[in-house]
């Protein structure tokens, strides 16, 4: 079970059936991130339970120390029994508990973790644990620490990234933690940084394709890199270099559709990126990159009523906002706002001769 993740539906079942359980240190903490989802329906009780089974979990890890001590599977179990403990405190509102944890019992030994784990071979294993961690964090409201595993992560995943190799196994690693750091740091605000994992994830991804060019799924991958960079740019205010890394982004998926062009996933991620495009375009003003946006999006749904509906409401939303807030438009721009307009109609009319059976999937 993933206990990162842990659905509330799952949760009470879980806590019953472990409730008397308490010396196995994965039921501990697994019972514990049940307790986390638990508390807000009875603080007590659930609350009580976690500190309980975190307290036996030390224990537990305390006497294997004892017989191995520095041994780096035991300090990261000791870290990920302190982060669900710390996030229980967090959701219990104990700010002063979840303070002295995550000070006195997290950072410093992710510190002494990421050190170690920097010329061994569990450097990978480590950052996947450092960003998991920071995940638990950030979701409980200890935003600090959260923050704090973030950036060690991110220091740890760019100091194996600047090794000289070119093999697959290595270059896929590397991108596939520094994608996930991209993505947490920029939840936790650390756009800089996110965009510095995100830029080490793509230069991976593009060795790899180096590697071996027709490979489908490096390319997807790509895709979702360039993505990832799009997103951390935006969120920089770096909008033209956003909206550049989106282009990227959707040109990489459409080579994908080229090579299998019936593929339904493919054509829902392409049209999925075509969005995030279109409104990224469209909030900067660069009106004709959404338009083209939108015709290229219109072209993956002919025969789809529901998604030409979409692409019509698209161009009418695009005209709208090339006016909004009584901003005066030059000739040219009148005459491309019409054009939407027609467009819209166009579309509109186009999916209302379609029957009503072909339904868009969820996206």
């Amino acid at each position: 079970t993933e206990i990162y993740t842990l659905s509330l539906h799952d949760a009470l079942p879980i806590w019953k059936l472990l409730a008397e359980k308490r010396e196995d240190l994965g039921l501990n903490d697994l019972t514990i991130a049940a307790c986390s989802r638990l508390i807000h329906k009875g603080k007590e009780t659930y609350y009580r339970e976690a500190v309980a089974r975190a307290a036996a979990s030390e224990r537990i890890l305390s006497r294997a120390d004892a017989v191995k001590a520095d041994d780096d599977w035991i300090e990261e179990s000791i870290l990920e029994t302190r982060c669900l403990l710390a996030s229980c405190h967090s959701l219990a509102g104990n700010s002063a508990a979840t303070e002295r944890v995550c000070r006195e019992g997290i950072q410093e030994i992710a510190q002494r973790l990421g050190e170690r784990s920097s010329v061994s071979a569990n450097g990978f294993e480590t950052i996947r644990n450092l960003g998991r961690w920071a995940q638990v964090l950030r979701a409980a409201g200890a935003r600090p620490t959260a923050l704090a595993l973030g950036r060690q992560a991110a220091a740890l995943a760019a100091r194996i990234a600047s090794r000289p190799s070119r093999e697959t196994v290595f270059l896929d690693a590397v991108e596939s933690v520094c994608l996930a750091n991209a993505a947490v740091l920029n939840e936790l605000g650390e756009f800089d940084l996110s965009l510095q994992q995100a830029e080490l994830a793509k230069k991976s991804e593009e060795k790899l394709l180096e590697n071996d060019p027709d490979n489908l799924a490096h390319l997807i991958q790509l895709s979702r890199v360039w993505s990832r960079v799009g997103k951390a740019r935006w969120s920089l205010d770096q909008r033209r270099a956003s909206i550049e890394a989106f282009q990227k982004s959707v040109g990489v998926m459409r080579q994908v559709l080229q090579r299998d062009p019936l593929n339904r996933s493919t054509i829902i991620a392409l049209s999925n990126l075509d969005d995030k495009l279109i409104y990224r375009a469209e909030m900067n003003g660069d009106w004709h990159i959404a338009a083209d946006a939108l015709t290229e999006r219109e072209k993956l749904w002919r025969t789809d009523r529901d998604a030409l509906m979409e692409v019509a409401m698209g161009y009418g939303n695009l005209a709208e906002s090339m006016s909004r807030g009584g901003r005066q438009l030059t000739d040219k721009e009148q005459t491309d706002r019409v054009f939407y307009l027609g467009e819209s109609e166009r579309i509109r009319r186009d999916a209302e001769a379609l029957p009503r059976q072909n339904k868009i999937a969820e996206k």
